[in-house]
């Protein structure tokens, strides 16, 4: 199937604001995690306790900021590859992206195989 076949099929205004909605939302919950890490509740001379737990928060905090912003560059890489006509195109194999999957995960690259292939070559199954 031609890249161009494959794209006409996808409702590209469909994806485009499902992603997008995506995209605010995560970009805002990135803005209050970054938020909430810079700020302390604690005077000089709190538990340590309370001080530490302070900290594994903030790490745990900063940890979720860096995957969002991992989901919002594969979000903004998904709208870039709308506007190409390679949207919902397997990046490995060039065949069709399930619906099912572009629905649960709007910003996939690979089809299922594909994706499956990945993560038995990373676990080193492959």
């Amino acid at each position: 199937m031609s890249e161009q076949s494959a794209t006409s099929k996808v409702d590209i205004a469909k994806y485009k604001k499902l992603l997008l909605d995506m995209r605010e939302q995560l970009t805002e919950e990135v803005r209050a995690l970054g938020n909430a890490s810079l700020k302390s509740d604690h005077e000089p001379g709190a538990e340590l306790a309370d001080v530490g737990s302070d900290n594994f928060t903030q790490e745990v905090e900063i940890k979720l900021m860096a995957a969002e912003e991992t989901r919002i560059r594969a979000i903004d890489t998904a709208l870039s590859r709308l506007g190409q006509g390679t949207f919902g195109i397997c990046k490995d194999c060039d065949k069709p992206v399930s619906e099912a999957r572009l629905l649960a995960l709007p910003f996939a690259q690979l089809c299922i195989a594909c994706k499956e292939q990945h993560e038995r070559r990373d676990a080193g199954l492959a």
